[in-house]
């Protein structure tokens, strides 16, 4: 798994401050303060933490135990309401700690890692069965638009005292779904002039927006209480004007 190799410099090359818009979203979509808040692939928990003051209780899960493990280094703050626990978003021990939450999401384009349309039902009916009743789903994907244009011919390099990041992206398509495959280098210094190379790959995939609604059905979420939205939430996502956005934001009730 890629992520387990990038999880000791993942917070150190994201731009946290970007944050603050995912952070806006859940406030302004939430009907009251949620007793329970799960968050799905938190990665190296700085999103979850940043949650902390906005539920009663939250926990971070994701599939690498290395991320795990950085998020609950580097767990700073006060908030004795958070902790981190290493799970499978597609299956249901990762649910187990609570009967019915009141919010889970899944944010950062993390259901984008998922490796097919299996693995994406798969966590959608474990979210329906294990929220409480009236209880949110909140979530964001890259729009297949931003995937097959967006990611053309991308290229990022980052470095600091310790560490040099390059990333190269590069976009393909195959039946329904439109695939990035992210290339990254890393050098991380070790011992005086002397570095590690790393080589990553990450592929993510994205669908057409009906392939999201049919499989949120499926799961047991009714069409009318799915909304999608665009602009970190801002405005309700219309086709005939945001055809180029960059990502979907989906708001859904239980």
């Amino acid at each position: 798994m890629g992520f387990s190799k990038l999880a000791q410099v993942y917070s150190r090359f994201n731009d946290e401050s970007a944050y603050f818009d995912w952070i806006t979203f859940v406030e302004q979509s939430l009907d009251k303060r949620p007793y329970t808040l799960l968050d799905l692939a938190c990665g190296t928990g700085v999103l979850t933490e940043m949650m902390g003051a906005l539920a009663d209780e939250i926990i971070g899960i994701d599939l690498s135990p290395e991320m795990i493990f950085q998020a609950q280094e580097t767990l700073v703050h006060p908030y004795s309401n958070v902790s981190f626990r290493v799970a499978d978003m597609t299956q249901s021990s990762a649910y187990q700690w609570v009967e019915g939450y009141d919010v889970i999401t899944c944010f950062l384009d993390s259901l984008c890692f998922l490796e097919d349309e299996t693995q994406l039902s798969q966590t959608f009916h474990q979210v329906y069965q294990h929220l409480s009743e009236r209880g949110q789903f909140l979530f964001d994907v890259w729009t297949p638009y931003h995937i097959r244009y967006g990611f053309n011919g991308f290229e990022y390099f980052d470095y600091d005292e310790s560490t040099a990041l390059l990333w190269e992206s590069y976009p393909t398509e195959a039946l329904e779904e439109i695939v990035v495959e992210h290339d990254l280098t890393l050098f991380i210094q070790k011992n005086g002039n002397l570095y590690e190379r790393t080589n990553i790959t990450l592929v993510e995939r994205s669908y057409p927006l009906e392939v999201y609604m049919h499989h949120l059905t499926e799961a047991g979420f009714a069409q009318d209480d799915i909304q999608v939205y665009v602009n970190h939430g801002r405005e309700i996502y219309d086709p005939s004007r945001h055809h180029e956005t960059p990502r979907w934001f989906f708001r859904c009730y239980k």
